[in-house]
């Protein structure tokens, strides 16, 4: 697994809790070729655990925990800090709620795909293209989108922390 890219995410504007707000994320990207489809999945841990929990090396265990696992099947990892916890920022006083969190996390998707779209991230981010193609840069190959709408298995980010596995053509209709 190639060394991870840090990210820190600016929510002031939208998350509006009276102070200066960032996430933070960390993206693992694939040391061979992108899954085909290739697979973005977003994990936001829960329980008072930071995004760090993604890649930890436990005694009888692979190096790299769950973010290795996944780039290892040619996905890319992104493993976040939402308002609160970890790197984020961690407001003073008590002013997170269910929303603003939710709007942290939603920029916090939203400006990480965008850079994996734009090649921001080096050369293995997912471009979506003109003419219902999308491109893995890391593969040189575009690849017909096949207007899969029913392969929405964007599956929401549940109360433990699960992350979400979004397939391309669902983010490139909906998200980006």
């Amino acid at each position: 697994m190639p060394d991870p890219i840090e990210l820190v995410v600016d929510v002031t504007e939208v998350v509006d809790i009276g102070e200066p707000a960032h996430t933070a994320a960390t993206v693992y990207l694939p040391d061979g070729p992108l899954a085909d489809p290739a697979v973005v999945c977003f994990a936001f841990p829960g329980g008072g655990y930071s995004r760090r929990y993604y890649a930890l090396d436990a005694k009888g265990y692979e190096p790299g925990g769950q973010a290795a696992y996944h780039t290892d099947r040619g996905w890319i990892f992104v493993a976040c800090d939402h308002l609160g916890f970890g790197d984020a920022t961690v407001p003073a006083v008590d002013v997170l709620d269910y929303d603003n969190i939710a709007l942290g996390n939603l920029v916090t998707i939203q400006t990480v795909l965008a850079k994996l779209r734009d090649g921001e991230l080096g050369d293995r981010a997912v471009q979506r293209q003109q003419g219902g193609q999308r491109q893995s840069r890391a593969e040189g190959r575009a690849v017909p989108d096949r207007g899969q709408g029913q392969r929405r298995h964007a599956q929401s980010q549940d109360r433990h922390g699960q992350g979400a596995a979004l397939a391309p053509d669902f983010l490139a209709r909906n998200v980006l």
